[in-house]
């Protein structure tokens, strides 16, 4: 008889600043921030609300968090982490990606993060859809043989 080891899957790593585009059940793709609780505390305080601000020209691929009692976001609180879920926007990507520990700079407005180009960037989205292709078609020839 002939045996493998099997190696377990790492564990996600938790306390991490995250960036995401997924879809739910089978819905359309949408970015979210997976944020650590401290660090949302030490930015926001105890602000049960956020403003979200996309940047433009020179501060394109820039978000602009700020805590804002009538904001139009209302993050999901769990326990060791902060949810900032978006709705469809024009220019998220269309594929499930992830992020981890974009950079952020703390400023007298809020908290700006900087987003991965896959998430903003249309010809950057489309090099990756097209590499995907390739990938699945290179895996999909080899199976055939």
């Amino acid at each position: 008889m002939a045996f493998e080891t099997i190696i377990p899957q790492a564990k996600a790593r938790t306390g991490v600043f995250k960036i995401m585009s997924v879809a739910r059940q089978g819905g359309a793709f949408r970015l979210v921030l997976s944020m650590p609780s401290a660090r949302y505390t030490a930015a926001f305080g105890d602000a049960a609300r956020l403003t979200v601000k996309i940047g433009k020209g020179s501060d394109a691929g820039k978000l602009l968090l700020v805590a804002d009692a009538e904001g139009a976001f209302k993050p999901t609180f769990l326990k060791t982490a902060v949810i900032v879920r978006f709705p469809e926007l024009d220019f998220a990507p269309d594929f499930a990606a992830v992020a981890e520990d974009p950079e952020t700079r703390r400023t007298a407005d809020g908290l700006v993060i900087t987003l991965p180009e896959w998430a903003w960037n249309e010809e950057r989205q489309k090099a990756i859809r097209k590499a995907r292709e390739q990938v699945a078609r290179e895996r999909g020839a080899g199976a055939g043989r």
